[in-house]
């Protein structure tokens, strides 16, 4: 490097110091257990009782291996909250499952109404061709009548 850039370097260091905050682990691990007591009552206030479960699941499976309660709970806070965001540890409610029994619902009626108005149409179709059957037997009858006056 060259030298004004280590004087600058110097300088910038000297002039812009960033403070150490001092935060013991005691604090942190407060702080932690806070958090998790919130998110535990949130979920069981939401009724989302396979996160609560997940939440302290993947927390005793790191500590189990790890022996770091602060570690634990920050990873998993930051896991279940990734798989809540992500929709999969969300268990369906009441109302999304009436919704989709009435999409079913629904469809199974259109799908009746669609078989009904098939036989609809073939049955016209039906009384269309005989209709025009009988007009032309008519017809026929009619000029093989006037052929033989």
């Amino acid at each position: 490097m060259s030298k004004s850039l280590k004087m600058s370097n110097r300088y910038i260091s000297k002039r812009f110091k960033i403070p150490k905050v001092n935060i013991s682990k005691n604090t942190v691990n407060i702080i932690l257990y806070v958090i998790t007591l919130a998110l535990a009552v949130n979920f069981i206030m939401n009724k989302q009782i396979t996160a609560l479960l997940s939440l302290f699941f993947i927390a005793g499976l790191i500590y189990y291996f790890r022996k770091n309660i602060t570690l634990a709970l920050l990873i998993s806070i930051i896991i279940t909250n990734l798989l809540l965001a992500m929709n999969y540890l969300g268990e369906p409610k009441i109302e999304e499952l009436k919704n989709n029994e009435n999409i079913e619902n629904i469809e199974n009626n259109e799908n009746i109404e669609n078989n009904e108005n098939i036989e609809n149409n073939e049955n016209i179709e039906n009384k269309m061709t005989k209709d025009t059957e009988k007009t032309n037997d008519t017809i026929e009858t009619k000029i093989v009548k006037g052929i033989k006056k």
